[in-house]
């Protein structure tokens, strides 16, 4: 089965999206406070699902060994995250000098870090120059340590890790309050990230490997509940006094169960919408914090701030058409050119080291 089939993923996937854009420009927004920051544990559940719906099986029978693998998420995921780094590495030197500052330095040191996802060191996050890049380094390392044990890792295993994921989740929502985690530089911002995806990404692996078991008991759930469901509990209210018991309840409990149901092979009116928002989602989740920034900046340097607010939600209807207008350009003519382009060069590489082995023996 194809990816693609899984059209109501790709939905979730989108959605999810577009409401951490909200939660990153609440000004423009002037919404509640809420639990959209918990979209990224359904972007790390739906990765291990992904992942181990495309490899596991290659990877088991070592048709696909770990380096080809590591090849492969590298394609996939860094050509955008790349261009991502040169549009904010821009845009911050463009905002500093409109702001009267020269931050060409600062913003040198930092994008060259970025550029081999190396964490700077010092500062309140982990890479400051454009924050959700957090969530991408915890995937990269969690794939690449699933892939390294894949060939050994039982479903018994499997569920143990997953229990003691989810247990460390459980105490580092009781002592934060919550699980909006992971980001920062300290070391429960890095227990939290490590937690949130090693829980969701092997979640998302065990979902795969009952799935053919469970997926005709759940048949007569539609997966537009799945969609519902997700939306709903992400723009629930923030009640602080009891967000650690429900982010830790929506994390190992609900998503994983919308994410099965979501993955129900049923065909909708609105398929293409759904793949389009899927298309759209990891440009939209790369690109968006830089473009935000850099609006508050120059607004703020302008004068013109009390127009993000006071216009509010029309400015955020704005911005967010603008970042999905955006996104599925990038993803149309950036992100799948040199996704090829990536492959192609790799896969001639790889061609002419195997020529001159053969040759040299």
């Amino acid at each position: 089965m194809h990816r693609q089939t899984f059209v109501f993923l790709d939905g979730i996937r989108g959605i999810a999206a577009l409401l951490v854009v909200m939660t990153h420009a609440p000004d423009f927004f002037m919404i509640w406070k809420n639990h959209t920051y918990l979209a990224v544990d359904v972007f790390f559940i739906l990765s291990g699902f992904v992942i181990a719906l495309a490899y596991e099986n290659k990877l088991v029978s070592k048709e696909l060994s770990f380096f080809d693998f590591v090849k492969k998420r590298f394609v996939r995921l860094y050509p955008i995250y790349f261009v991502s780094l040169c549009i904010a590495f821009i845009l911050i030197i463009v905002g500093g000098y409109l702001s009267g500052k020269n931050l060409l330095l600062w913003a040198g040191y930092s994008a060259a870090l970025t550029a081999f996802f190396i964490p700077r060191h010092g500062g309140a996050m982990m890479f400051t120059l454009n924050t959700p890049y957090w969530s991408l380094f915890y995937e990269f390392l969690v794939n690449f340590l699933y892939a390294a044990i894949a060939p050994f890792l039982s479903t018994r295993i499997l569920i143990l890790i997953v229990l003691s994921a989810g247990l460390s989740l459980a105490y580092i929502s009781v002592v934060n309050g919550h699980l909006n985690a992971g980001w920062g530089n300290t070391e429960t911002h890095y227990a939290a990230g490590l937690s949130r995806s090693i829980f969701g990404i092997l979640m998302g692996v065990l979902i795969y490997r009952f799935r053919n078991k469970l997926i005709e008991k759940i048949s007569f759930i539609s997966p537009w509940f799945a969609v519902l469901v997700i939306v709903v509990v992400l723009l629930f209210p923030s009640i602080p006094k009891y967000n650690y018991i429900y982010d830790i309840f929506i994390v190992t409990i609900i998503f994983p169960l919308t994410v099965l149901i979501a993955s129900q092979l049923k065909e909708s009116k609105l398929d293409p919408v759904l793949l389009m928002l899927g298309a759209a989602s990891y440009p939209l989740y790369v690109l968006h914090y830089p473009f935000i920034r850099f609006t508050e900046t120059v607004s703020n340097a302008y004068g013109y701030e009390y127009i993000v607010s006071d216009y509010a939600p029309y400015t955020g209807i704005f911005l967010l058409s603008f970042l999905v207008i955006l996104a599925l350009f990038m993803a149309k003519f950036v992100e799948m050119p040199l996704r090829l382009w990536l492959s192609s060069y790799l896969e001639q590489k790889k061609m002419k080291r195997k020529s001159a082995t053969s040759s040299a023996s």
